[in-house]
C-alpha cells in the first residue's frame, strides 16, 4: 500500500499529504525529489564507471546518469 502511494505520487497520479499528530495537514512536495539541484551536478561529475546508488529514493541521480549513457543501478527499500 505505501509503495503504491509512493509510486503514484512520483508518477503524479496522486497528491501526498502529511498528517500531523495534532490533526493538521500539509502537502508533501514530491516533485522536489525529482528535480536535479546545483549540488547534484558536482556529484554526477564524480561518477566514473558503473554506479550503484543505494537508497536512491525516486532515482533522480540514476535517471540522469542513464540519460548521459552511464551504466547505473538504483535500489531503495520503498
Amino acid at each position: 500500500m505505501i509503495g503504491a502511494l509512493y509510486e503514484d505520487s512520483l508518477a503524479r497520479r496522486a497528491d501526498v499529504v502529511v498528517e500531523f499528530a495534532d490533526g493538521g495537514t500539509s502537502p508533501l512536495p514530491v516533485d522536489r525529489w525529482r528535480v536535479l539541484r546545483a549540488a547534484d551536478e558536482a556529484l554526477l561529475r564524480r561518477c566514473v564507471g558503473p554506479v550503484l546508488d543505494v537508497g536512491c529514493g525516486p532515482g533522480r541521480l540514476v535517471t540522469e546518469l542513464a540519460a548521459r549513457g552511464q551504466l547505473a543501478l538504483g535500489i531503495d527499500v520503498t
